[in-house]
Parts: C-alpha cells; sequence; structure tokens
C-alpha cells in the first residue's frame, strides 16, 4: 500500500475485502472472481494515475512560482529528484533554483523576452560593459544569451 493512505483509502480496502469475502461465501463462479481481480487492477491503476497527475500539477504550480522558463524541462528534472531523492515537491524545486539556475530567469540578463525570436539591437549600457562585465554576467547567469554576447565582443576585441 502506498505511505500516502487517507482515511478514504483505507476505508476502500476494507470495503473491497469485505466484498470479496461475500462474493467467495456465495460461491460464486470463477469468472466473478476474475471480473472483480480485474475490476481492483483497474481501481489501483486509476488510484496510481491520479496520483501521478497530482504530483505533476504540484511541481508545474511550484515551478511556475518560481519563474521557471521551461516548465517542462523543470518537471522532469523534478521528477527524478523526487526519485532519487525521495524530497517534495517544493524541495525538488529548490534544488533545481540551487543546481539548474538556468532554468530559472535570471533579472539581468537583458535582450530580448525567452522566446521572442527577434534580434534586436542591444543596450549601449550593455555593450559598453566590457569584455570582463559579459564574461561575468555569462558566468553568473549561465544564460545563453549572455554567453554568446561575451564570445561575440571577445571575437570583436581580437
Amino acid at each position: 500500500m502506498d505511505e500516502h493512505v487517507t482515511g478514504q483509502d483505507q476505508a476502500d480496502v476494507r470495503v473491497d475485502d469485505e466484498v470479496e469475502t461475500n462474493v467467495e461465501e456465495a460461491g460464486a463462479g470463477p469468472d466473478l472472481l476474475e471480473e472483480l481481480a480485474a475490476a481492483k487492477a483497474e481501481l489501483d491503476a486509476a488510484r496510481e494515475a491520479l496520483a501521478s497527475s497530482e504530483r505533476r500539477r504540484a511541481l508545474e504550480t511550484a515551478l511556475a512560482e518560481a519563474g521557471a522558463l521551461d516548465v517542462e524541462a523543470g518537471v522532469l528534472l523534478a521528477e527524478a529528484s523526487m526519485r532519487r531523492e525521495g524530497v517534495d515537491a517544493g524541495e525538488a524545486v529548490a534544488g533545481l533554483r540551487r543546481s539548474r539556475a538556468w532554468l530559472f530567469g535570471a533579472g539581468d540578463a537583458g535582450g530580448v523576452g525567452v522566446g521572442s525570436g527577434v534580434m534586436v539591437e542591444r543596450d549601449e549600457a550593455e555593450a559598453s560593459d566590457g569584455l570582463s562585465g559579459l564574461a561575468g554576467r555569462a558566468s553568473a547567469t549561465g544564460d545563453r544569451r549572455s554567453v554568446l554576447a561575451y564570445l561575440r565582443a571577445k571575437r570583436v576585441a581580437g
């Protein structure tokens, strides 16, 4: 049985056991017992699907609240973390923020908006940051645009 068993689940198990006992005592044929077993298996599968869906919803909510840029990638990484480390959704998202900062928006990255697909000219302030400023920003944020801006500036500088 799952470690997250609720009172309702326990009541369902008791009812299932009582039904099976009553069916067996009534001398029901093997067909009815097979149908009962199949119905129990379906119920267990439905419960597992519901629990999985609720876990995913909790992860998606936590990732969206944390400002994740790619919620789907975050869900996959957080689910792996939850299985591996046995943590809840909030702890998994906090771990992702620490270990995979690139997955979350960096407020000082500058440039175009995420996923806009439009190239625009950079601010004069960013252009005057110099090579070391661009390198620091690229290193701190891990943002692809920052890294590319640094590499572009490095190539132009010589």
